[in-house]
C-alpha cells in the first residue's frame, strides 16, 4: 500500500547571527538569568530566553520568568507566547528565534541569548536536520495491528528493520514504536538514522577549539548546584507556586503535552488533586530538578563551541565580575 507524506527540508542554523550575539547557557539554577540581567544592565543588550517552558503565559514561578521590574529594565523576547494548553515544535522557535535576532540586530542592538534548554542551542548552532516524514494512514493501520498483536508483537518488528531505535525504545511504548515503524514504512530508512544527522554534521567552533568568552555556559560541582536548587524551590513554594498551579489548572483544565511534563508543575498538580503532600512534592521536584541539571550538563559539556564558566564567579553578579569578564569580550 503507497503513502502520501512531505519529506521536510532542512533548516539553515543561526550561527551567522550567533556570530554578533553573547550566549550564556547553564543547567536549571546555575544563575545564567541574573547574570545575563547584570550583563544586559551593563551594555543595553536585548535578551533572548532560550527556554521552552518560560514560553508557556502563567508559568512564572517555578519557570523563574523575569518579573515586571526586570522586564521593564530590559526588553525580553521569546516568552508568553503560549497557553498551556499549547504545544511547541522546533522548527517553530527556530523561526521565531531567528526573526528575533534578526529584528534585534537590525535595530543596531546587541543580544543576550540564555537558557538552559539544551535542544533549542542545538538549533541555533546546527539547524534542523531533516525531519522523518508522516503519514495518517500508515500509522492508523500500525495502531491498528497494536491493538490486535500488541506493543511487544510490533517492537520485535521493529528489532528486525532498526534494531538501533528497538534497543531505545520499551517494548510496551507504543507510541514510539509506531512511530519509528511508521518512518521505516514511508521511507526504508530507521528513525535512527534521522536522529543522529546531527552527530553526522557537527559545527565547528568559531572561536578556536574551546569556544570564546561570548558563548559560555555556566558550571558548578554538583552539590552547591543541588543546594541551589533546593533552597530556590522551597522559595518559589512559599512564593506561591502551588497557588500558581492551581489558578492554571482552574483556568485551563487541560494542559499540552510540553507543559505537562514542565519539572515542578506536574508534581504540584498533584497536590492540587489531592494526590500527593506538599512536603513531599518538595522532595520530589528537587530531585527531579537535580536529574533535568545533570542532562543539561551534560549537553552543554559536548558543546564545544561553548565555554565552561565557574558559577561561583558570577554568583550575585557581582559589579567587579561583570566587569572583568566585559573586558575580556
Amino acid at each position: 500500500m503507497g503513502y502520501a507524506f512531505h519529506m521536510f527540508t532542512a533548516k539553515e542554523s543561526v550561527l551567522p547571527l550567533l556570530q554578533q550575539c553573547t550566549v550564556i547557557a547553564g543547567p536549571t539554577g546555575s544563575g545564567k538569568s541574573a547574570l545575563a540581567l547584570a550583563l544586559a544592565r551593563e551594555t543595553g543588550a536585548e535578551i533572548v530566553c532560550v527556554d521552552s517552558m518560560t514560553l508557556y503565559r502563567g508559568f512564572n514561578i517555578g519557570t523563574a520568568k523575569p518579573g515586571p521590574s526586570d522586564l521593564a529594565q530590559v526588553p525580553h523576547h521569546l516568552i508568553d507566547l503560549l497557553n498551556p494548553d499549547e504545544d511547541a515544535n522546533a522548527g517553530w522557535w527556530l523561526d521565531l528565534a531567528r526573526e528575533t535576532l534578526q529584528s534585534i540586530l537590525a535595530r543596531g542592538k546587541k543580544a543576550i541569548l540564555v537558557g538552559g534548554t539544551a535542544l533549542y542551542f542545538q538549533l541555533l548552532f546546527q539547524g534542523m536536520a531533516e525531519a522523518p516524514p508522516k503519514s495518517e494512514a500508515a500509522r492508523n493501520e500500525l495502531e491498528a495491528s497494536v491493538v490486535e498483536m500488541g506493543a511487544p508483537a510490533l517492537h520485535q518488528r521493529l528489532a528486525v528493520v532498526d534494531p538501533a531505535a528497538a534497543a531505545r525504545i520499551h517494548p510496551n511504548d507504543a507510541r514510539r514504536i509506531v512511530r519509528a515503524l511508521e518512518v521505516f514504512q514511508l521511507t526504508g530508512r530507521g528513525i535512527s538514522q534521522f536522529q543522529t544527522q546531527w552527530d553526522r554534521h557537527s559545527v565547528e567552533p568559531i572561536c578556536g577549539p574551546t569556544g570564546g568568552e561570548h558563548w559560555v555556559w555556566l558550571s558548578w560541582p554538583r552539590e552547591p548546584l543541588r543546594l541551589r536548587i533546593a533552597n530556590r524551590t522551597r522559595e518559589m513554594i512559599t512564593g506561591g507556586w502551588l497557588e500558581e498551579v492551581a489558578f492554571l489548572e482552574s483556568k485551563y483544565g487541560t494542559w499540552g503535552k510540553t507543559a505537562g511534563q514542565a519539572v515542578g508543575y506536574a508534581i504540584l498538580r498533584r497536590v492540587f488533586r489531592g494526590e500527593l503532600k506538599l512536603e513531599e512534592a518538595e522532595r520530589k521536584i528537587v530531585e527531579g530538578t537535580c536529574q533535568v541539571a545533570k542532562r543539561q550538563e551534560t549537553w552543554f559539556r559536548s558543546m564545544r563551541m561553548l565555554t565552561p564558566l565557574t558559577g561561583q564567579e558570577f554568583q550575585g553578579t557581582n559589579e567587579s565580575s561583570i566587569r572583568a569578564w566585559l573586558g575580556r569580550l
